[in-house]
């Protein structure tokens, strides 16, 4: 037969010497969990930022390959808005949704036009000289982008992520290939005075510097919106 045997201990007492923590030492807890959570939260951020970038290239590569087939559809002219490209070719709009965009349509005047979320921006609505000096400064400039892959600044009342957003800019180019440009803000001096910081459509199109001054921005100097360093 087996036996088991229990040994029960007398109740348990505490050190004369032992304490509980202090204010001090728990508030030192408090602020390294703090710390490590934010650490934690900015990693976990930029690795979700990161993760979106590919499909969104990937999405505006399937863009560009819709603008050629257009131009060979049209005997080379361009769509004029992108609801014409969607006409065209319904299976594009999937292509105009950006993972990274969590908003109704970051793209407000072509969701507005579409009817249907837009993330991407497309330049061509801008007139006939726009374009030819923009063509001349840069043959291969670009024809769509992303900005919601940057900063997001923090809001001043304008809802335009291509005002509110610094950094990596997903760009489509003439050619079809992506770039990954960081765009920041120009500054420049209004006629009373005082200063101008925004972010130049120009420069969301391309690198080269804007020689037209018909078509320039007010604000040609790069400089840092205070904003970012908020």
């Amino acid at each position: 037969m087996w036996h088991v045997y229990f040994s029960i201990a007398g109740p348990w007492r505490r050190s004369s010497g032992r304490r509980g923590f202090s204010l001090t030492e728990l508030l030192i807890v408090i602020a390294i969990i703090a710390l490590t959570s934010a650490i934690v939260f900015a990693v976990v951020a930029r690795a979700r930022d990161s993760a979106n970038r590919p499909p969104c290239a990937s999405n505006l590569r399937q863009l560009g390959t819709a603008l050629e087939m257009y131009r060979s559809d049209y005997d080379g002219t361009e769509p004029i808005f992108l609801e014409d490209l969607v006409k065209a070719f319904p299976s594009v709009r999937t292509a105009l949704v950006c993972p990274a965009d969590h908003s109704q349509g970051a793209n407000a005047f072509d969701t507005a036009r579409n009817h249907f979320k837009v993330s991407i921006f497309y330049w061509r609505p801008y007139p006939t000289g726009y374009r030819d000096a923009i063509a001349a400064a840069d043959p291969n400039h670009g024809v769509a982008y992303c900005v919601l892959h940057g900063k997001r600044l923090p809001d001043h009342g304008e809802n335009d992520p291509r005002v509110n957003t610094t950094g990596v800019v997903l760009r489509l180019l003439t050619d079809s290939s992506i770039q990954t440009p960081h765009v920041g803000f120009h500054c420049g001096e209004l006629p009373n005075g005082a200063t101008l910081q925004m972010r130049t459509e120009w420069s969301l199109l391309t690198d080269a510097a804007c020689t037209n001054k018909e078509f320039c921005d007010a604000a040609p100097i790069p400089c840092i919106d205070p904003r970012e360093n908020n």
